[in-house]
């Protein structure tokens, strides 16, 4: 039964009208009340709930630890062979060691041992031994497994097996100065068995040379008067119980020392070495040497020595030593000076003046004395020598004054002086017959000599003063000359001879130079081109130097640089040719021209430091060698 007919069987008409009007009104419970559309529904299912990390990782985890696992088990696997090789080899079980005396004398025998060993449990391969002697050490021998090598610096060594070791001895002969460390160095490689990298093992060891078999002792006088002669006493002494061969004793005199003689032949320039071909054990070795020192009051002058064993063109030092001489105030005082040498340059031809001053310093009469000039050159003109009285010993090439034209030199009274004077001149011609024919210095030596000059030799009656010394200067000798036909160029000329009014003629123009004694640097040449001269552009220097020309100042300037000495005379002539061209004007008609102004030349002496400069004769840039002086102008 429907629910309405219900509803009717028990409600009444009136009731149900009620309950009808109920119905109308919304209730959010009745099933007749009107509802609005209906909502969708917003219900969603719930997610499932968020699983474990372990759950969601799970297959990552199991991957990444088995990776790690088999890492882990390399590492365990590597670390045990690196443990089990570190067991069986390690570099720091490689030893190289050397031992020797710490210290020995020079020239006393030294030996080496250098021992290697291999600890480990590996045996090494390609093992190498390289040794540096000390370069102090000569004659080494060298045992190498009972062979004999001699001056052998790398050893190639058999397999070393384990726990085993081996021995290389190194003999010889230190030879050095006194205190000097020498160093010997090595460095053993090799590579183990079980692996193929290559290592290294070095050492050092220092032995000092404590001493010196030979002592040097000399004996010179503390004192001594500038000009004296001089006596120096060398000894070598050898002190060892060997003899000693191929020794050289050395000697640095002095730079104002003139030897003069020795008790044993001597070598060297300027007499210096001598050689000892044996010096027996604990013998001597003796050397006198004599000369005149000179030099300025109160100079302390040295001479140094050296002995040590000279072999295969090497010396090895084994002592030094050194003594000095002061300069006290000399008994007579010579000073000689050149009045007119200026700078100390002279020129060839020019005259040189001399003056010498002589002084007794002593405090007694010095008499029957002789003044002498020694003249060390070949560049004086003796023929034209004024000595004022003096004698000249054309053999010893020597100027002598004597008592007679000199009153001091009769009785020279204590704190006196005396003068002198001479005059020389230089050639005009200087000979050059080799290149060695260069930087010429012109020399004298002034000497005084008197039995009652109280020497402390007590022997010495001569004393040398002061020398002088005059630098030659060179010559730069330039040269124009101009031709219409040239014979030292290819250039052609053209043009009319004698010259016409408006023709263009052309000529080559030669510029030469010689220069004689001493190179001189930055040499050129210069001229310009007077009114209707022009410059054609043909020239050659033959590749000295560059010839240029300026259009605006129509200067031309050969600039030459370095010219050396004999050039000229035994090297070629520097020459340089160019062509110019003249167009006479109406105003130079009948009359003769130029064609090039005046040359002038600049340069440097580099022996004496001199500027040079100068001009060429003018005469010959107004002449044409090969036409004479047809140089008017005609219609």
């Amino acid at each position: 039964m429907a629910l309405k007919d219900i509803e009717k069987q028990i409600y009444q008409k009136e009731d149900r009208e009620q309950l009808d009007k109920e119905r109308v009104h919304d209730t959010p419970y009745s099933v007749y009340g009107k509802h609005p559309e209906a909502v969708p529904n917003s219900f969603k299912p719930s997610e499932d709930p968020e699983k474990p990390f372990f759950q969601k990782y799970k297959k990552h985890i199991v991957k990444y630890g088995l990776v790690s696992l088999a890492i882990l088990i390399v590492g365990i696997i590597a670390g045990g062979l690196y443990t089990l090789n570190q067991q069986r080899f390690s570099d720091k079980r490689v030893t190289l060691e050397i031992t020797g005396e710490d210290a020995v004398s020079a020239g006393e025998e030294i030996q080496y041992t250098l021992t290697y060993r291999n600890n480990n449990l590996v045996s090494l391969r390609n093992v190498k031994l390289t040794v540096n002697t000390p370069n102090a050490l000569v004659d080494p021998s060298l045992d190498i497994l009972g062979q004999k090598v001699d001056q052998v610096r790398e050893f190639e060594l058999p397999e070393l097996a384990p726990r085993s070791e081996g021995q290389i001895i190194i003999k010889g002969r230190l030879i050095g100065e006194k205190g000097s460390v020498q160093y010997l160095n090595a460095t053993l490689s090799y590579i183990p068995a079980i692996v193929t990298s290559s290592f290294e093992t070095e050492t050092e060891f220092a032995t000092t040379i404590s001493d010196s078999p030979l002592v040097i002792d000399i004996q010179s006088p503390l004192e001594s008067v500038s000009g004296d002669l001089v006596e120096y006493n060398i000894a070598v002494n050898n002190r060892s119980n060997t003899d000693l061969e191929d020794i050289e004793l050395r000697l640095e005199y002095p730079d104002t020392f003139a030897f003069v003689s020795s008790n044993l032949q001597a070598t060297g320039n300027g007499n210096t070495v001598f050689k000892i071909p044996r010096l027996r054990a604990k013998g001597v070795y003796e050397v006198k040497v004599t000369g005149n020192l000179g030099g300025e009051l109160q100079s302390i002058k040295i001479l140094k020595a050296q002995v040590g064993e000279f072999r295969q063109g090497n010396f090895t030092l084994y002592a030094n030593a050194q003594n000095s001489t002061k300069l006290s105030d000399p008994y007579v005082s010579i000073r000689q000076v050149v009045v007119n040498s200026g700078n100390g340059v002279v020129n060839a031809g020019e005259t040189l003046q001399y003056e010498i001053t002589i002084r007794n310093n002593t405090q007694v009469r010095i008499g029957e004395g002789i003044l002498k000039v020694k003249l060390d050159s070949n560049l004086l003109d003796i023929s034209k020598l004024e000595t004022n009285g003096a004698d000249f010993d054309a053999g010893e090439n020597t100027i002598i004054w004597r008592a007679n034209r000199l009153p001091q030199l009769k009785s020279f009274p204590p704190n006196e002086e005396g003068k002198v004077t001479f005059s020389v001149p230089v050639k005009s011609i200087i000979p050059i017959d080799d290149f060695q024919d260069v930087n010429y210095r012109i020399k004298t030596q002034v000497f005084f000599e008197s039995q009652e000059v109280p020497t402390q030799l007590g022997v010495n009656k001569l004393i040398q003063g002061n020398s002088s010394e005059v630098k030659l200067a060179t010559r730069l000798i330039p040269k124009t000359s101009i031709a219409y036909t040239s014979p030292v160029s290819s250039i052609i000329n053209s043009g009319p001879i004698p010259l016409k009014l408006s023709q263009t003629t052309t000529f080559a123009v030669s510029w030469e130079i010689q220069n004689l004694t001493n190179d001189v640097s930055g040499v050129t040449l210069k001229s310009t081109l007077p009114a209707n001269v022009t410059w054609t552009g043909q020239s050659t220097t033959n590749g000295i130097g560059t010839l240029t020309y300026n259009e605006r100042t129509k200067e031309i300037v050969w600039n030459i640089g370095n010219i050396p000495a004999n050039t000229g005379v035994l090297r070629p002539l520097y020459r340089a040719v160019f062509q110019i061209g003249i167009t006479p004007t109406r105003n130079q008609l009948g009359s003769e021209v130029n064609l090039l102004d005046a040359v002038f030349y600049t340069g440097k002496d580099i022996f004496t430091d001199k500027d040079m400069s100068g001009k060429i004769d003018a005469s010959s840039t107004r002449q044409v060698g090969d036409i004479g002086r047809q140089l008017n102008v005609e219609e």
